[in-house]
């Protein structure tokens, strides 16, 4: 009870959280912050450490990223809950693209980094372990149905409302 959460600007981030925590975010915390700056995701974990906030919400991916390359801001960073495996990154393609060139592309993604055009890059992908797979409709069930419930619920007006009323 009590305390200050911040969380990034994504509505699926509020409706995970709130699936998390079996209802709404202001039940549990006193002030609910978000980061309106989306593309300065490590910002999450520097407000932690300057105590700008008390708890943060955030992917399991930016705090490994961030133990692997920059360890301060997460090094007293204890988790005390987490939601099931997410899906972080996807490719959406048009039903009109023929099955052939989704192969074509699906396989140079899945061999990419062992492919002498990456030769450059990968010592920036080592860093944050990246790695290619391939995924199907059923990986991603969790999260549609928390997007389902969200839409029959409500929770994105109510995310609407809370981050207008937050101001700048």
């Amino acid at each position: 009870k009590g305390g200050k959460i911040l969380m990034y600007n994504a509505k699926n981030d509020y409706y995970r959280l709130k699936t998390l925590l079996g209802g709404n975010p202001d039940d549990y915390f006193e002030i609910v912050r978000i980061q309106k700056n989306i593309t300065t995701c490590g910002s999450l974990f520097f407000s932690l450490s300057l105590d700008e906030t008390e708890y943060v919400f955030a992917h399991e991916i930016h705090e490994k990223i961030y133990k692997l390359n920059n360890p301060g801001p997460v090094k007293n960073v204890k988790k005390i809950a987490c939601d099931g495996p997410f899906p972080y990154f996807f490719m959406n393609y048009s039903k009109n693209v023929p099955k052939s060139d989704l192969q074509i592309i699906r396989d140079m993604l899945l061999s990419g980094l062992q492919e002498p055009e990456f030769k450059e890059f990968l010592p920036l992908i080592r860093t944050t372990k990246l790695k290619f797979v391939p995924v199907t409709m059923d990986d991603y069930q969790s999260f549609l149905s928390i997007i389902s419930e969200a839409g029959k619920r409500g929770w994105g007006k109510e995310f609407d409302k809370m981050f207008q009323m937050q101001g700048d």
